[in-house]
């Protein structure tokens, strides 16, 4: 035992390892010293959940992308949800007549932006 460096505090108890104070067992009975054992089994299983927990938390890459599969996920269904719902509010053949001809309307409702802007700036150049 080493002497303590707080005047009249007395020695201090031996170290283990790890610089933990060795405490020697109140009994030497065999059930108390089984269940010391357990707890300390019990309490390393604790130990390496709560580490491989942290390590899941700090994983931070892991994390945003754990979090954009869910956005991603959520956006998708929404935009199903959509589809369905204005599908149904269309009358029948309709949506499969504008799948049908899906490039020519596109190119019309470009030109019609297109004829919009045109407008709109020659009034601006005008005014």
């Amino acid at each position: 035992m080493t002497m303590s460096p707080v005047p009249g505090a007395g020695p201090l108890p031996p170290l283990g390892a790890g610089g933990a104070p060795v405490v020697p067992p109140a009994s030497d009975e065999p059930g108390e010293v089984d269940a010391l054992r357990e707890d300390i089994e019990q309490t390393r299983t604790e130990l390496g959940q709560n580490v491989e927990a942290l390590a899941a938390k700090a994983d931070l890459k892991a994390r945003v992308q754990e979090a954009a599969d869910d956005a991603r996920a959520k956006v998708r269904e929404r935009v199903h949800d959509a589809t369905v719902r204005a599908e149904a509010a269309l009358p029948d053949g309709t949506v499969r007549t504008v799948r049908r001809y899906r490039g020519p309307l596109l190119a019309l409702a470009g030109a019609a932006v297109l004829v919009l802007v045109l407008v709109r700036w020659r009034r601006g150049r005008t005014a």
